[in-house]
């Protein structure tokens, strides 16, 4: 292992056949090239607060590379031509960078895990990705991006995990993009206003955070074709009525998180839902228990503190209340409730916050 905490050269030189498992620079300012020469030794490398502002183009004669750690450069590019075909990455992270232009290649690369979060990228064509073979997570968080697409069909058959949350997106329209075995895909702080509309594209969906973007009204209808989505988590919106329009069997969900919203109705009428366990709707303008809620999901856990619901529609649910399945109060050691509300002691360990 050769580790440079600092190093002051402009030029870093790594001769051929070098027997280093791992190279290692955390700090040079005033480094502007890396000279490599062909190795089958080195495995990880590491370049960090440099003044590189392009990958070194040996990159590619590294042919055992596994690791690439490239965070705190100059990097305004990120081209494939900069690896081989011949390589296998299993983490690639070029996080905390200046980078704002993908380019493809003609070949493929293969990379598991890559990071291009906190970036500047502000535009992403998914094409790119295309050509990234056996690509499992994508960190693309923490950007400019106003705009995903793709600008021919392509499948990334092997994609589990897309992070696009702290981007500044208004819609998601990827139609030309499948994600045959994704299974979470996080929206969570952009300017979404609705749900995307081309869920069909994500089979295999088990989470989706859209929480902390623009929605106002929701529509659970539009999450029948992801049939094994478990979780839908759409905290921290600006929702005021939640509600399906057409009737809805959803057997895979299980979690449905809309704490602090501006909830004034819920409507779960035309809703199958046979394995909804816990429902947040806390920090919400709700002046009464949904009224159906439990009639049609008997076994489900309703939080709701932090709303203005009245004495009369909860304790119109003793027996939920005493079973816990639904919850009025914020757990703690001392219960308390919100100036405008009273607290009810059901029994020793249940309480009850509600507006009298």
């Amino acid at each position: 292992m050769l580790n440079f905490q600092k190093y002051y050269e402009r030029v870093f030189y790594m001769p051929r056949n070098v027997e280093l498992d791992t190279v290692v620079i955390s700090e040079a300012p005033i480094l502007e090239e890396i000279q490599i020469l062909p190795n089958n030794s080195t495995l990880t490398l590491r370049i960090e607060r440099t003044g590189l502002r392009q990958f070194p183009q040996g990159l590619k004669y590294l042919a055992k590379l596994n690791w690439l750690h490239a965070r705190e450069n100059q990097f305004t590019q990120l081209t494939l031509a900069s690896f081989s075909s011949a390589q296998r990455f299993s983490q690639m992270h070029l996080n905390d960078n200046k980078i704002n232009l993908l380019i493809d290649s003609n070949h493929t690369v293969s990379i598991v895990n890559l990071d291009i979060g906190n970036n500047q990228l502000t535009t992403v064509n998914m094409a790119f990705f295309g050509q990234i073979t056996n690509l499992l997570f994508l960190n693309l968080a923490n950007n400019r991006i106003i705009r995903v697409y793709s600008t021919t069909p392509v499948t990334l058959p092997a994609l589990k995990y897309l992070a696009l949350h702290l981007n500044i997106l208004e819609s998601l329209r990827m139609q030309a993009v499948s994600f045959p075995v994704l299974q979470t895909l996080s929206l969570r702080r952009n300017n979404l206003t609705y749900i995307p509309q081309n869920l069909t594209n994500y089979p295999a969906l088990e989470l989706l955070d859209l929480g902390e973007n623009k929605l106002t009204l929701v529509d659970l209808s539009s999450i029948r074709q992801v049939k094994n989505l478990v979780n839908l988590n759409l905290d921290r919106n600006m929702i005021t009525s939640l509600s399906a329009s057409s009737p809805l069997q959803h057997d895979a969900l299980r979690v449905l998180n809309v704490d602090g919203n501006k909830l004034v109705q819920v409507n779960f009428t035309g809703c199958i839902f046979p394995s909804l366990r816990y429902i947040y709707a806390g920090q919400n303008n709700l002046t009464g228990v949904p009224s159906n809620v439990f009639q049609l999901f008997p076994t489900v856990v309703l939080y709701m503190p932090g709303n203005p619901t009245s004495c009369d529609s909860v304790m119109q649910f003793k027996k939920q209340l005493l079973d816990r399945n639904l919850v009025t109060i914020e757990p703690s050691w001392t219960p308390s409730c919100p100036k405008n509300a009273i607290l009810i002691k059901m029994n020793s360990q249940v309480n009850v916050c509600c507006i009298r």
